[in-house]
């Protein structure tokens, strides 16, 4: 079955004459730097934009990235302006603009803390924004928030060509949709490439 990493050589060779990646969740930018570095291999021009709002992750992913991704410092939702975001502290990796609930019995070890308010901005927005009119990879991890990128970006994900999303049958957090109903929300014709223990590849059949 392999890893996401087995799929990205036959998703960028997808691409016609230039690429456009969206990474909708960084973290440190462990896989920010490796996608990118895959980008930069094919040698097409691109452009590469990632999200993250845990403020204490993107100096990190400056860090490892420098100027060859655009690093954008917000929450992508289904709605422009700002919004709760509760931050898990000493491990930055499960914050969420949605409340944990199972996770909390799952991991309590993490540190969740109190919520504090950050910048987000609705998908389409941001693409037309920038004059992105095709995307050819959406990376997102979102910790829950998958229901809100979809609804903030139908236009843009109606004209994507691969989805990479994590994924639980859970309410890891509240409001969490399961494998199902994200694949029932997406607009267009997706289907399943592959699909893993807490995350799936779909592409987009006509995008």
């Amino acid at each position: 079955m392999g890893d996401i990493y087995d799929h990205i050589p036959r998703i960028l060779a997808s691409a016609k004459s230039s690429i456009t990646v969206l990474e909708i969740g960084a973290g440190h930018g462990d896989d920010t730097a490796r996608l990118v570095e895959a980008v930069l291999g094919t040698g097409k021009p691109y452009r590469f934009f990632t999200f993250e709002c845990e403020r204490n992750n993107i100096a990190p992913i400056v860090e490892k990235v420098g100027s060859r991704v655009h690093v954008v410092s917000c929450a992508i939702g289904d709605r422009n302006g700002s919004t709760s975001f509760t931050g898990s502290g000493a491990w930055p990796f499960s914050g969420s603009v949605k409340e944990p609930k199972e996770h909390l019995k799952t991991n309590p070890w993490i540190p969740f803390q109190e919520p504090v308010q950050v910048p987000m901005m609705r998908l389409d927005d941001f693409c037309t924004q920038h004059g992105i009119d095709h995307v050819d990879f959406i990376w997102c991890d979102v910790q829950g928030a998958e229901d809100l990128m979809i609804a903030g970006g139908m236009e843009t994900l109606a004209r994507t060509s691969w989805l990479y999303t994590e994924y639980y049958n859970t309410q890891e957090y509240e409001g969490q949709i399961p494998l199902e109903e994200i694949h029932r929300r997406l607009p267009g014709r997706w289907e399943r490439a592959e699909v893993w223990t807490d995350n799936v590849l779909f592409r987009n059949t006509k995008p």
